[in-house]
């Protein structure tokens, strides 16, 4: 999966290698910082309260109306389990003043707005250390049973079945299972709970990206971040659960009755090719009209 080849030029061979060096430094860095760093502070909220989920958006402002559907999604839930909403916004594509105040004064959650600490990319050591930035920022003001759902803009939510599971069942990390024989939890959506927080944004990334990149093969600073993630969850020796909660892709075109969501917590609208955003959301309208009767 190299970007590169025999015809590729002088320019497009030297941003490549470029962006390769950026990674290892990061990568490196990283790796020799979190060897040095003070003890992280233990958690000023209880424990002993209610576990709660609290949701961890990296979005852009190309992607901010499927934003603004997804949280109407969640609204709808009516989730006694929400916690906070955070929002990091890409560096490089903010949202406007207007979108702003729009995601402000249009929902009733406890919400959290930032910018990326850098800019956000596809893949490598450069999208999972924002990601990991974010999530130690997150923890900070989590309870230590609570957990993070780290979720992408383009997804709709349906069903409350996978929080209560995720709950109830107390595993330290929840995810969509992607078909084996390489299984790892699916980026678009996965649980986190905090004490598992705490060790891997202190843990060295270098074998997580490496074997990420191999497993994928392409280059370091494409690695995708979910491999990444979740060969650092396999690394702590936690209690991990793969399972199907998630409907996407060319099943929404299958799947698309009322019968057959009741299988599923969450729609991913994730792009290809053949099926442009713009028409997937209409599909995500008419699966919330036959579940809900509100759009």
């Amino acid at each position: 999966m190299s970007r590169l080849n025999k015809k590729s030029s002088p320019v497009v061979l030297a941003r490549h290698f470029l962006s390769l060096f950026c990674d290892y430094f990061l990568m490196v860095s990283h790796d020799v910082m979190v060897r040095f760093k003070p003890k992280m502070k233990s958690s000023p909220v209880s424990g002993s309260a209610p576990r709660k989920v609290h949701f961890f958006y990296c979005t852009c402002g190309n992607d901010f109306q499927y934003l603004i559907l997804s949280l109407k999604s969640l609204e709808l839930l009516r989730l006694g389990c929400i916690g906070n909403i955070y929002i990091y916004i890409d560096k490089k594509d903010p949202f406007s003043s207007d979108q702003l105040k729009e995601l402000k004064d249009s929902f009733p959650f406890s919400m959290e707005i930032k910018m990326t600490r850098r800019p956000l990319s596809w893949g490598g050591a450069k999208l999972l250390l924002v990601e990991l930035a974010a999530f130690e920022e997150i923890n900070r003001n989590i309870a230590p049973n609570d957990y993070i759902f780290k979720v992408d803009s383009d997804v709709l939510f349906i069903s409350d079945r996978i929080f209560k599971k995720v709950i109830e069942e107390n595993y330290d990390a929840v995810g969509q299972a992607k078909p084996k024989p390489d299984e790892f939890m699916e980026g678009g959506s996965y649980f986190l709970k905090s004490t598992l927080v705490k060790r891997i944004v202190r843990s060295p990334i270098s074998k997580a990206i490496i074997y990420a990149s191999s497993s994928w093969g392409c280059s370091i600073d494409q690695a995708p971040e979910d491999r990444a993630i979740s060969k650092l969850v396999q690394e702590n020796g936690v209690n991990l659960m793969l399972c199907e909660y998630r409907l996407g892709g060319r099943d929404l075109w299958k799947l698309a009755k009322k019968e057959a969501i009741k299988a599923y917590s969450i729609i991913h609208c994730s792009p290809h090719a053949d099926l442009k955003k713009e028409v997937m959301i209409d599909i995500w309208k008419v699966l919330v009209l036959r579940k809900k009767n509100v759009y």
